[in-house]
Formats: structure tokens, sequence, C-alpha cells
């Protein structure tokens, strides 16, 4: 299947992000990636790609766009969400000690966050 995507990479990204909010992630996917082929932004771009993966119980996988993405741009909004979807992808591939690490920067660095709260459960 031959896909065309827009030219204009905000509109390319305001496409994506629709297509994930609605669950269609096949094609968010394909469109986050073209978005890092354009050096559009790389960090939003993994953390989403990391988002559907993990949603989609692709654990190593979305493990790897998230450490992409924070290694992209540290200081973004979803970095607490990012943090705590990590340490439960550690989880579900049994790395304890790993996950713990994440929970723990997470509950140390974001302690108001509603996804530290989260954390403390694990």
């Amino acid at each position: 299947i031959k896909y065309s995507f827009p030219s204009d990479s905000g509109k390319l990204l305001e496409s994506a992000l629709k297509l994930y909010k609605e669950k269609k992630y096949t094609v968010a996917k394909l469109q986050f990636n073209e978005l890092i082929s354009r050096h559009y932004k790389p960090a939003k771009s993994n953390y989403y790609l990391g988002e559907i993966n993990f949603y989609q119980k692709l654990y190593a996988k979305a493990i790897t766009h998230f450490k992409t993405s924070f290694k992209l741009y540290s200081k973004s909004d979803y970095i607490p969400s990012l943090l705590l979807h990590t340490g439960e992808s550690l989880l579900k591939l049994k790395e304890k000690s790993e996950a713990k690490k994440f929970f723990s920067i997470l509950m140390s660095n974001y302690s108001t966050s509603k996804e530290a709260k989260q954390a403390r459960k694990y």
C-alpha cells in the first residue's frame, strides 16, 4: 500500500496525534516515523511511538522509543508519563530492579504528578 504524507510537517503531526487519540495506531505509527525521518519533533514522535507500542504490549519497543525521546528532550511535559510507562514496561519484561529505578526517578523529580502517585503503588 502506498501512503502519501502531507508536505507540511505541522499538519502531519496534527494528523498523527489525531489518529493516536482515535487508537488508529497502524497509520499513526507510519506518520510518526515519517516525522522522525524529517527530523521534525523527533522527541515527541518517539514518545508517541513508545506509547503506541506500550498499549500494543510491545514493551521492549516501547522502552526503546521512550529512551530515545528522553535523550532528545528531557524537559517535556510528558516525561512523567514516559517514566511511568517505562517502569511498567520493565515490570512486564520482569526487570523489577530496573523498573524500580524509573519509579524512583519519577517519584523524586515529579512528586506531585498523578504518575508519581501511580508509581508509588509499585
